[in-house]
């Protein structure tokens, strides 16, 4: 029944016993360690470090009832086997050692053959325990982090809220932050037209005429259209700056003409998206500028997507002309009584 890996720390006051019981042991290939009161032996656990503690039970100034009472409530060694030597075979006595915690006794004078069968049956029982233990820490650990991952993912959705929420208020509603799947929910109710690559500077003036050729086949006036070929050629700059390469897609809901600009590129990032957003000057300025302004001013709303796949712009203008403005004073002096 040899156990190598095993460590045991026998504390009892007589050497000669002490001798004697560590000798068996280490014939049967354990690593025995030793202390001969109650104090050096706590002092002992914490550096030995044992598998299995074998306690005297009558020793001076401290009683081993006493060190295993301490043993067993510290967190750190509560889980070592404690198994109490005595001379004693009063009942009494074995209560007062299980109230103290202890796992096993062993009666004195030891019989060797007895003492190692207990000695592996505790040692076999706490490597079940500790396995257990183990696997119950592991689990609890997940738990943890998969709160934490929750409380994270909660706390990224009510940011991103928020964070629409602002930049859809300073802009007057135009500009629209959006997630992905808000985007396929978009491209259902369109009718698509021509795609076009964007992959070097020669193809923003390609894309930028034919966006213009676009506008007019739809009766854009020539304020729109314009504004629109400026926000695809800002839209197609960023791209090559940003993206080396994408597409621009033209389509067409209802009322409303759409510019799909798409890339994937290692998008906006959320720490520089509101500076991106909201930084005025045209892109071509050495900054995080993205002429988001200019789209904003120009067009009736901008969609913007961006994540670790790439960056989506939705320009979108109203086909339908807006009505002149009714001039209030003249309408309300209509119903005015005629002078008598």
């Amino acid at each position: 029944m040899e156990n190598p890996k095993k460590k045991i720390l026998i504390v009892d006051d007589s050497e000669y016993h002490v001798e004697i019981i560590g000798s068996q042991l280490s014939s049967h290939g354990f690593i025995v360690d030793k202390a001969f009161d109650g104090e050096s032996g706590l002092k002992k656990v914490k550096e030995f470090v044992p598998d299995l503690v074998l306690l005297d039970v009558m020793m001076p100034t401290m009683s081993g009832f006493e060190v295993c009472r301490l043993l067993k409530e510290d967190e750190e060694t509560r889980f070592i086997p404690v198994v109490l030597i005595t001379a004693l075979t009063d009942a009494h006595d074995k209560v007062k050692g299980l109230e103290a915690g202890a796992d096993d006794f062993l009666v004195k004078p030891l019989n060797t053959l007895e003492m190692l069968a207990r000695i592996e049956s505790l040692l076999r029982h706490r490597d079940l325990v500790e396995k257990q233990r183990k696997r119950d820490q592991y689990v609890a650990e997940i738990s943890r982090l998969l709160d934490l991952e929750q409380l994270r993912r909660e706390e990224e959705t009510k940011r991103k809220h928020l964070y629409k929420e602002v930049i859809y208020s300073v802009t007057s509603g135009k500009l629209r932050l959006a997630e992905r799947d808000e985007l396929v929910e978009l491209k259902w109710s369109e009718k698509e037209f021509a795609t076009f690559s964007i992959r070097s500077a020669q193809d923003v003036p390609l894309v930028r005429h034919h966006a213009e050729a676009f506008a007019r086949e739809l009766s854009l006036d020539q304020d729109k259209t314009y504004n629109l070929a400026l926000c695809v050629s800002e839209a197609a700059t960023n791209i090559i700056k940003h993206a080396e390469h994408g597409t621009m897609r033209e389509a067409l809901d209802g009322d409303f003409l759409r510019i799909w600009m798409e890339d994937t590129g290692p998008g906006i990032g959320d720490t520089n998206l509101s500076k991106a957003a909201l930084m005025k000057g045209y892109s071509t300025k050495p900054s995080l500028g993205y002429g988001f302004t200019i789209m904003i001013e120009s067009l009736d709303c901008l969609y913007l997507c961006t994540d670790q796949m790439g960056t989506t712009v939705v320009l979108q203008m109203n086909l339908v002309k807006e009505e002149s403005q009714v001039d209030v004073d003249r309408f309300l002096s209509a119903w005015q009584d005629p002078p008598q």
